[in-house]
């Protein structure tokens, strides 16, 4: 049973993310008789402020064109749908500092660390508390805001990936996460999603290299496509995608419940065994026999 909750799990992402989860903005326009924005549309305002948001934070040389994504595009994509870079989606894919360990357990900082990124949950049960040094530019390129998308990129959790959904006051990410911060948070709902589909993870098994120690590269990340839906599409999925997944996270807890009290039953019965509780006494007392058996 547990099993299949996480297969069901599983198909709920593939179906979402290949458009099958609910019906696509497309049909929706066509049946009400109205217009809708295509993906396409949406990358095309995401790549201006894209390039607005470069110019803004006064960088030097020249902008960069986001690299093109792994491979040809998708040929069953849905109606409205389109696909992209990770880069093309984001202003920012960056990590964190290796060197702020002489600062841990002081101060008001978070460190977010690989075992606080988990599929779809930001995990903040454990807190790493860190004091940067003010003038470190890694405080401002590691600094994480509401909408940002974390991955793990070094580790044995690499490819778990997560959305910051609240604002968080001084959260960092360390050397083993990336951050990518989308031109427009909007779409962070469902690139989460995308993340954490089957399609997306098959692609990154590829990717990632190391045996002792894996690893996701930061090219790589960039380079990995993105299957787009219209943005109220979109909205839509996720929102579906979370009602489903809480049936099964509600099944899963029950299980857990179960196993845990079969667990119980099983040593109980042993106990009482073992105490000769467990059936009745023939009132014989320590008959020979019984020796003989034991002996035997």
């Amino acid at each position: 049973a547990k099993a299949n909750v996480k297969r069901a799990r599983a198909s709920v992402l593939k179906a979402a993310v290949e458009g099958r989860l609910v019906p696509t903005e497309a049909a929706l326009a066509r049946a009400e008789g109205r217009d809708y924005e295509p993906a396409s549309t949406l990358l095309a305002r995401i790549l201006t402020e894209r390039k607005a948001a470069w110019s803004a934070s006064g960088a030097r040389g020249k902008y960069k064109e986001p690299v093109a994504p792994d491979g040809d595009r998708p040929p069953l994509l849905p109606e409205g749908w389109t696909s992209c870079s990770l880069d093309g989606l984001a202003t920012k894919i960056t990590s964190g500092s290796r060197d702020w360990s002489p600062h841990y357990g002081r101060g008001k900082g978070v460190f977010l660390l690989a075992q606080n990124v988990r599929r779809r949950r930001l995990d903040l049960s454990m807190c790493q508390m860190v004091d940067p040094p003010e003038d470190d530019p890694a405080c401002v390129r590691s600094l994480v805001q509401r909408g940002d998308l974390l991955v793990t990129i070094v580790g044995a959790n690499t490819g778990e990936a997560c959305r910051v959904p609240v604002d968080l006051d001084r959260h960092y990410v360390c050397q083993s996460v990336a951050l990518i911060r989308p031109a427009e948070t909007a779409v962070s709902g469902f690139v989460e999603l995308w993340l954490s589909s089957d399609p997306l993870l098959r692609i990154w098994d590829q990717y990632i290299y190391g045996q002792g120690r894996p690893h996701l590269s930061f090219d790589d990340l960039r380079r990995s496509p993105v299957w787009l839906p219209p943005l109220a599409e979109q909205h839509r999925i996720v929102a579906e995608v979370d009602r489903r997944l809480s049936v099964l996270d509600a099944l899963d807890a029950a299980l857990d419940t179960n196993l845990a009290r079969c667990a119980r039953l099983r040593q109980a019965v042993l106990k009482r065994a073992f105490e000769g509780r467990l059936v009745p006494s023939d009132g014989s007392g320590d008959s020979e026999p019984a020796r003989n058996q034991a002996a035997n």
